[in-house]
């Protein structure tokens, strides 16, 4: 089971990785990440209806829910480093919360595509517009 979670993230990770590429700026690559938790094809869906499965699981496995934890908070650490690294500072003191609500915003998002609430495009749209409202005021 386990086995089959960590395939769908390695999948992921693969993809975003190229989708960026190597001399991605950081700003680019967390809108990769972010914009790689909402289904936009066949592939995509599947693959995140897997997850939201293994998260609804996740409530009753305490073996996977420390798993999901785990690489929740990998992801946030991810994101904070990224942004450490470069020269972009967050108009706001709480960067951990401040993505935290975007990796929120994104998870949501993906749920309503999943369940036929919202298309892809809308989606990504909105998600967008908190990942420039986040950024906006930033001085780099």
């Amino acid at each position: 089971m386990l086995a089959a979670f960590d395939s769908v993230q390695h999948a992921v990770a693969a993809e975003v990785a190229t989708a960026v590429g190597e001399a991605a700026a950081p700003e680019q690559v967390l809108t990769a990440v972010l914009r790689a938790m909402i289904p936009t094809d066949d592939t995509a869906m599947r693959r995140l209806r897997v997850v939201a499965q293994f998260e609804s699981l996740a409530l009753t496995e305490d073996i996977l829910a420390t798993r999901i934890r785990e690489g929740h908070a990998e992801l946030l650490a991810f994101l904070e480093r990224l942004l450490e690294s470069s020269r972009i500072r967050l108009d706001s003191n709480n960067t951990e919360g401040t993505l935290q609500g975007l990796l929120a915003t994104a998870e949501g998002l993906s749920g309503q595509v999943l369940l036929g609430q919202s298309s892809p495009d809308r989606a990504l749209a909105l998600l967008q517009t908190s990942i420039d409202d986040m950024f906006r005021g930033v001085a780099s």
